[in-house]
């Protein structure tokens, strides 16, 4: 009986994961913006309605509804708009921002509705030994610091043959993954 295959998560791309909050906090922001303008001029119950739409065909179809026995029928939108003083460019702006940003979000809470996974795994068995044995290998040599022993990290990472990397966020040696996932660049 053979052991299954298990993939392991050995880092995390947070650049990726930086932008996708960015974009997911602009996104809430513009929509927040884009509601507060139009509530001046229909009401809107629940914003998810603009999950599958487009926000300014949304506006535009509801403004129409609400006004139209308001004009004379052959008046078109853009003048009802200049004779309602709404700010169209404002609009047309704010939507196509909002649609510029491929994320699906719920427009009441801001959360997305699918949030993608940003770590890195490793894809064999081999990656799987070399991630825990170098793992291992930095645990102790960071344990050891509590017995007084200095291990100075460079020495290290030239030892290990650059598969260990001094980590200056956490101020430790951790286990290349770049390295391990074969991701490095080679220069020549």
């Amino acid at each position: 009986m053979s052991k299954q295959f298990k993939p392991i998560a050995v880092g995390k791309n947070e650049t990726a994961e930086k932008e996708f909050t960015t974009n997911l906090e602009r996104k809430f922001r513009l929509s927040n913006e884009f509601f507060e303008y139009i509530q001046r001029f229909i009401k809107v119950e629940d914003r998810n309605v603009l999950k599958n739409e487009n926000p300014y065909s949304y506006f535009t179809d509801r403004f129409t509804a609400k006004f139209e026995g308001q004009f004379p029928p052959q008046l078109s939108v853009r003048k009802m708009f200049d004779l309602l003083e709404v700010d169209s460019a404002k609009i047309d702006f704010l939507s196509s921002q909002m649609s510029s940003i491929k994320i699906e979000i719920d427009y009441n809470t801001g959360l997305p509705e699918h949030e993608p996974d940003f770590n890195y795994y490793t894809s064999s068995e081999e990656q799987n030994k070399i991630y825990t044995h170098l793992q291992k290998v930095a645990d102790s040599l960071h344990s050891s610091e509590q017995f007084g022993i200095k291990v100075y990290p460079s020495n290290i990472c030239q030892a290990y043959s650059g598969w260990m990397q001094f980590d200056f966020n956490s101020n430790k040696l951790i286990p290349n993954v770049s390295r391990i996932l074969g991701m490095e660049r080679t220069t020549y």
